[in-house]
């Protein structure tokens, strides 16, 4: 399981994210983390049928600007992690 992909988004509410990479399957967890800084996860994930690609809402109202770690957790515990993968941006 891979993630190669860099989203990005603002600190002002909620948005919608599309993670690409590889070995994603139905029942996937996907979270933002950040030392000293409480977990984002993710809701309403949806993995695509080739397992290429995942889709979940992130709330980043107020979290801390800079870039974040992305976290996929498939069924099992097998998890993988893009460090600095996501880039939380002021709104």
């Amino acid at each position: 399981m891979a993630v190669r992909n860099h989203p990005r988004g603002g600190n002002n509410g909620v948005v919608s994210v599309v993670i690409l990479g590889s070995g994603f399957q139905s029942g996937a967890a996907a979270k933002l983390v950040r030392s000293g800084q409480p977990d984002i996860l993710g809701t309403q994930v949806q993995v695509a049928a080739s397992g290429e690609s995942l889709a979940t809402t992130l709330d980043l109202t107020a979290r801390a600007l800079g870039d974040w770690d992305v976290v996929v957790v498939n069924p099992g515990s097998q998890a993988t992690t893009l460090p600095c993968g996501f880039t939380m941006t002021s709104s």
